[in-house]
């Protein structure tokens, strides 16, 4: 069996939930490094997941021998630098979403991939989600059909508090609220519905002392006609979640967001539930071993730069939107 060797840069709490336990899991894998600015973090990690070597600079990772490919779990804003060196240096690579936190840097990352042979995925890891995947296999049988609506409102964060990570709150680091977290939603509507076309948003920034949108409301229209709206606010007092598809031929929709009840009906049946009770680890561990099929398999990536290029470019719009109070249309950049 092909092993392949890789490396972790970035042991934050992404790493450490599950690239780190799901890589050491996988048997077509050797863990050969960990990698974090701060040394007692890539220190702990190599010592929690037996790697025998960590490093705190991320070129030393990339000079390994025999190195395959890595893992970038860093902030956003370091996502170019590592991202097209490890390009640059012949290593396959996943990337943690968003694919960077300003489209420019994301069309640098997208243009020289496009120049490469490395495979190189962008972890939307809600195409690997259980009730994502029979959301999307429900459009293909025509069950639910082509997509006329879709939908997500996220009140407040999946465990009630925003995370514990200064860079979170800090514009130049995270992209805001939209790049780094509703970035997921906005790629699944890409995959039910296909291309955005424009974008039509409002944001607000309700806390003080941070710099990015804690609250916004996006209206985005689709090549083939359908609409997706997203409303998500980070200053709820409590949480509620939901999202669906109305389609030609019926609905699906979801009171939660990947863990809740999905309810399905069409023109020829009635309403029914659904139940697909996934733990959100299972998710991460299938894009992983996604990620290395292709690379041993030489296949297509589930979701390649261009995807995540598509993704960020339709948040941009929609800030872009905000800003200047009018409808904005897609592409800002030449795919």
């Amino acid at each position: 069996m092909r092993k392949l060797n890789i490396a972790v840069i970035g042991c934050g709490n992404i790493a450490n939930y599950a690239h780190l336990p799901n890589l050491s899991e996988i048997e077509q894998v050797n863990l050969v490094a960990t990698c974090d600015t701060i040394e007692e973090r890539a220190k702990q990690a190599a010592s929690k997941f037996k790697v025998s070597k960590f490093f705190t600079d991320y070129r030393d990772v990339l000079e390994l021998k025999d190195l395959d490919a890595v893992v970038i779990a860093t902030p956003p804003d370091t996502h170019k630098e590592i991202a097209v060196d490890a390009i640059k240096s012949n290593k396959h690579v996943f990337l943690e979403k968003p694919l960077a936190a300003t489209l420019e840097d994301a069309y640098t990352i997208y243009r020289t991939w496009k120049k490469s042979n490395v495979k190189f995925a962008v972890g939307f890891c809600l195409r690997h989600h259980g009730m994502f995947k029979y959301a999307k296999k429900l459009i293909e049988d025509n069950v639910v059909g082509e997509p006329v609506a879709l939908w997500r409102v996220a009140i407040g964060t999946a465990i009630g508090v925003l995370p514990p990570v200064s860079w979170l709150v800090e514009k130049s680091k995270s992209g805001g609220m939209v790049i780094e977290n509703t970035i997921h939603m906005i790629d699944s509507f890409i995959w039910f519905a296909g291309d955005i076309t424009s974008a039509l948003a409002q944001y607000k920034t309700e806390r003080k002392g941070i710099s990015i949108e804690d609250n916004a409301y996006i209206i985005f229209t689709h090549k083939n006609g359908a609409f997706s709206s997203v409303l998500q606010s980070w200053t709820a007092t409590h949480t509620y979640e939901s999202w669906g598809i109305v389609g030609k031929e019926g609905t699906v929709s979801v009171k939660g967001y990947v863990l809740g009840t999905m309810e399905v009906s069409g023109k020829n049946e009635s309403l029914r539930e659904v139940t697909i009770k996934e733990d959100p680890i299972v998710m991460y561990k299938k894009e992983m071993e996604d990620f290395i099929s292709s690379i041993i398999e030489d296949k297509p990536v589930f979701a390649s730069p261009l995807d995540g290029l598509k993704a960020i470019d339709a948040a941009v719009a929609a800030e872009k939107s905000s800003i200047e109070n009018k409808p904005v249309r897609l592409p800002l950049v030449e795919y």
